[in-house]
């Protein structure tokens, strides 16, 4: 039988989830410096998930570098798959979510949920601890891909609109 623990835990993920799926579908207008802020935040806790994991060989620092690029290459194409425009007179990114770069972020957050309830159940392997221990510098690294292409996209129109001037 099923613990009110479990239970309101699996309501929270669920919700948790929900709003992800609603942050995530809903028109977003961003300003530039913003993005900056953001990426100096993404990057710091990136450098801070790097150095929490344990590197103890060359396949861990592999790893942990494929890791990074994976994380970097799902968050270009996370960023890709918005609807993007620019407000040049606000200076404005405005944002948002199709279904495709929602399904991206609700598949991240499923498998870090995943992976945190195999750790709390305690459950070993070399690939489950290894994963585990990068699955943050992943989610890092697709923050800061998905970041760097907006501000590239922005970077883009801002150079495609000086020209026409």
């Amino acid at each position: 039988m099923l613990s009110l623990t479990t239970i309101l835990l699996f309501i929270l993920v669920l919700l948790l989830l929900a709003f992800v799926i609603w942050n995530q579908a809903r028109e977003k207008h961003t300003k530039i410096r913003s993005i900056w802020i953001q990426l100096l935040l993404i990057g710091v806790l990136g450098v801070l998930s790097f150095s929490n994991t344990l590197i103890h060989s060359t396949t861990n620092i592999a790893l942990l570098i494929g890791c990074g690029l994976v994380g970097l290459i799902i968050g270009i194409v996370s960023g890709r798959l918005v609807k993007l425009q620019v407000d040049m007179a606000n200076d404005t990114l405005i944002v948002q979510g199709t279904t495709w770069s929602i399904v991206i972020w609700v598949v991240l957050f499923i498998i870090k949920q995943v992976f945190h309830v195999l750790s709390k159940q305690e459950a070993t392997g070399v690939l489950i601890d290894l994963i585990g221990s990068n699955i943050l510098f992943l989610t890092a690294c697709s923050a800061l891909g998905m970041h760097l292409y907006r501000f590239w996209y922005y970077s883009q129109q801002r150079r495609a609109s000086t020209r026409t001037q």
